[in-house]
């Protein structure tokens, strides 16, 4: 179907014509229509002619937005010049889009015609469905981790930890540009001191098609609040708290067509090496002093080998279980599973090897008790 630049005889300007777009027998696609042509006084830099070359035109996509009113995109504008008077006429056509497609270029036939002379080209438009037809948002994330690390980001419970996450643009068709900075949104909202998202390239960031961006996070958290949120045992795949990543962006085609990427990354707090060792022998240092009341004097002797050793399973038990967890088992204590990586189930683990610790040294002949010692 064509649409026509309706052109009276006195006004001696050319008569402009685009064609329907159809990408299947669905109805989807887009009408355009005509607006009243106009003559265009500025100076204009053809950008290419119709194959008799009686007429060269120009096209000016810069002006296109959803309007509300008429349910259409406007404006595209075509600028044509007549060979043989040299006139330049400005035509505004409107797009009326039906169904669901993703924002591409169309091929159109346009076609010019005067009382003398006529030709048609095809020429690529922009076309997009109206907004909120969109069939999916046209950024998605991805995070950078290795499939035996899917779960919740680990997030150290002292200083800065930083991760990735990939931003692709999934439009095959058309480029996305990031105007403003990232935001980034803790929850609950006192979990971190400080969250911030940064690209390598400074917005405004210009996504081409199937392309993909890196966003690099910085947390810092509130330690003693994460501390107080991650210090009650939880399963190892359950998060403590989460991220949303908040990424605005637009089509610059289509002037007011905006959108949001947005996704949630589930946190949980990790104590450093050093912490769940400190907690480790801590743990047993006092699990290994309830034995000690009312003991005699000679077992009282033989403590610091018990505990020793007591110590020394304990970290054995310890990277066992962390061992585990990294492939995929569970770590169960007394019927309870256990997350080796978080302060609470390690103290525990101390504690119960501590009060375990003269049998454990026995059995490994490290200390030999006498008649009298027990």
């Amino acid at each position: 179907m064509l649409v026509v630049c309706a052109a009276t005889a006195a006004s001696a300007q050319p008569v402009v014509q685009l064609s329907s777009w159809q990408p299947d027998q669905s109805g989807t696609g887009v009408r355009f229509e005509a607006l009243t042509p106009l003559d265009e006084t500025d100076p204009i830099q053809m950008q290419d002619e119709v194959a008799n070359g009686a007429f060269e035109y120009a096209i000016d996509t810069s002006q296109i937005k959803w309007v509300t009113d008429c349910s259409c995109f406007r404006h595209y504008v075509i600028l044509v010049r007549t060979r043989a008077t040299g006139r330049v006429s400005r035509h505004k056509f409107r797009a009326l889009p039906s169904g669901s497609f993703e924002d591409q270029y169309a091929e159109i036939t346009m076609a010019i015609r005067d009382s003398s002379n006529s030709g048609s080209v095809q020429i690529a438009l922009p076309v997009a469905s109206a907004p909120g037809l969109e069939p999916k948002p046209l950024l998605f994330f991805r995070h950078e981790k290795p499939s035996a690390e899917a779960g919740p980001q680990r997030v150290s419970l002292g200083g800065t930890t930083r991760f990735q996450l990939t931003l692709k643009n999934v439009a095959k068709h058309t480029i996305v540009v990031v105007p403003s900075e990232i935001v980034v949104r803790p929850d609950p909202a006192d979990l971190l001191l400080g969250a911030a998202a940064s690209m390598r390239d400074a917005a405004p960031l210009t996504l081409a098609p199937d392309k993909t961006a890196t966003i690099n996070l910085e947390l810092r958290p509130d330690t003693w609040r994460a501390i107080e949120t991650s210090f009650v045992p939880i399963e190892s795949d359950k998060p403590h708290g989460s991220l949303e990543v908040d990424v605005p962006y637009a089509n610059p085609v289509f002037g007011n067509r905006t959108g949001n990427a947005l996704t949630s990354v589930p946190l949980r707090f990790r104590p450093s090496i050093l912490t769940l060792l400190g907690a480790l022998v801590l743990g047993t240092l006092l699990g290994s002093l309830i034995p000690l009341l009312g003991a005699k004097r000679a077992r009282v002797l033989t403590w610091s080998r018990a505990t020793g050793t007591a110590i020394v399973v304990a970290i054995i038990l310890e990277l066992v279980g962390i061992f585990l967890v990294a492939n995929n088992s569970k770590f169960v204590l007394f019927s309870f599973n256990l997350d080796p990586w978080q302060t609470l189930p390690v103290l525990l683990l101390g504690i119960a090897n501590g009060l375990l610790g003269f049998e454990a040294a026995k059995k490994l002949k490290f200390i030999h008790e006498k008649g009298g010692d027990s």
